[in-house]
């Protein structure tokens, strides 16, 4: 049945002699579906007319310029694509199994269990839902790091953030533009979750805690302190951006001694052991030393106490607020971490008499620590006790090897002759996820080197 037939049904017969149903059937009848078509390939252009696109020849395309199979995929494409699928112009391949489909749906309607990655490794972890509320629970019955609020604070933390704003807007410290950047009319109420350490205990995993703080009051000044105080962690001495970093000054060693000691420090829970009192007072030096104005220092000093002493959060149907350390999941976290641990190494570590005597590499990733220690276990050993016993709420792990020693991705070695070696380095629990090639994606991602890791 045609457009121009009244009686046109949810059925079309196509010129093939297939029978279309449905709601297609009813657009191809009336013409929508062709009309679609044709309107890809036509542009509305200045004079009020359509005409066709023109896709340039090859003759005419320069060299060197983008063909359609090697330009990057844009939202308008996929968005497209989307829309083809809908309308059935193009056919959707589906990844799954009609078994397949049914165990997710089984999986997503189970209250039992919960479904998490690992916090390490790329795993998909599957806890019970009793054992994963019981260690949130645990880390929240710690009051030293936790307090249980009667309500939700967000009308408060408003306050505070317009009369921060508004008295150095008229300072003029900050202009129209960012104050209003810092703003969030609509947040969204933090939330608690944990990631599974199953790299540590592969029955009971501790948890790592994050707070889930995207588009929350508090997120603006969070990542407008990440671009202010980024770039000072980049030049602290022990800095490591990550593992090639760590490669590249690995390569600049020569030889070690043979008798030298590879180790690693790991500080126990660095985001939520540092104190507010001492980190603001890291972050104070680190303006000051860099030269940053007064107004300037007030304003990042002011917004950092707010977005650590305000760190709210909810978990189940009872609000909570973090009263030391702070959260992972901040966008500032990270480097608020950094130069807390800079300045501790700067106050304990480098003036320390056995480091100067037998550290002969010191570089450190947040609180991942690696050392060439050039000296006997006895020193060693000694040198680990001093630091544990500075700050109470500051305690390290140290792991040491005479020849081989793990840090982040590698493992690095040590030969008879004192030369350095890497190799990667996977925990047990690592997994690698990749992507189907016959899944339906964009042909681009196909066509990279397969296989293509998610």
């Amino acid at each position: 049945m045609g457009r121009n037939n009244p009686q046109a049904t949810l059925s079309e017969i196509t010129p093939s002699g297939r029978e279309i149903r449905g709601f297609r059937g009813l657009l191809t009848g009336w013409g929508i579906l062709s009309w679609v078509r044709k309107r890809r390939r036509w542009n509305f252009n200045k004079s009020g007319f359509f005409r066709p696109k023109r896709s340039p020849s090859r003759r005419s395309r320069r060299k060197g310029s983008r063909t359609p199979d090697d330009s990057p995929v844009t939202d308008r494409d996929i968005k497209e694509t989307i829309l083809d699928q809908r309308l059935g112009f193009l056919p959707v391949r589906h990844n799954l199994t009609p078994l397949e489909k049914q165990a997710l749906a089984s999986l997503k309607d189970n209250n039992h269990i919960i479904i998490k990655p690992a916090d390490k490794g790329g795993a998909t972890v599957v806890m019970n839902k009793n054992q994963y509320t019981a260690e949130i629970k645990r880390q929240l019955a710690d009051t030293i790091t936790y307090k249980k609020i009667q309500s939700d604070p967000v009308y408060n933390i408003r306050r505070k953030i317009d009369t921060i704003l508004t008295k150095h807007s008229q300072l003029q410290t900050i202009d129209a533009k960012t104050k209003t950047f810092l703003i969030n009319n609509y947040p969204v109420t933090p939330v608690l979750y944990i990631l599974p350490k199953i790299h540590k205990n592969l029955q009971n995993p501790p948890g790592r805690p994050i707070v889930a703080s995207t588009d929350s009051i508090l997120n603006p000044i969070s990542i407008y302190l990440e671009k202010i105080l980024t770039p000072y962690t980049h030049k602290t001495k022990s800095f490591i951006l990550d593992t090639s970093d760590f490669l590249r000054k690995i390569q600049d060693i020569n030889t070690v001694p043979t008798n030298s000691i590879l180790c690693t420090f790991d500080v126990n829970s660095l985001y939520t052991s540092i104190t507010h009192d001492t980190g603001i007072e890291a972050v104070s030096l680190t303006l000051s030393e860099a030269g940053v104005d007064t107004r300037s220092q007030d304003l990042c000093l002011e917004l950092l106490n707010l977005v650590l002493g305000e760190n709210y959060f909810l978990f189940e149907d009872d609000f909570y607020v973090q009263i030391c350390g702070t959260a992972m999941g901040s966008n500032v976290a990270p480097a608020y971490a950094n130069l807390y641990m800079d300045r501790f190494e700067r106050d304990f570590i480098y003036p320390n008499t056995l480091f100067q005597q037998y550290a002969r590499q010191w570089y450190r990733y947040i609180d991942d620590i690696f050392c060439i220690w050039q000296g006997d276990h006895s020193s060693l050993t000694a040198f680990y006790n001093t630091i544990n016993e500075i700050r109470p709420e500051l305690k390290f792990s140290i792991s040491h090897h005479t020849e081989a020693i793990t840090f982040l991705d590698t493992k690095v070695c040590k030969d008879v002759h004192g030369s350095l070696t890497t190799d990667i380095y996977t925990k047990p629990t690592d997994r690698n996820n990749f992507l189907l090639y016959n899944s339906c994606h964009p042909q681009i991602y196909q066509k990279q080197s397969p296989p293509f890791p998610i």
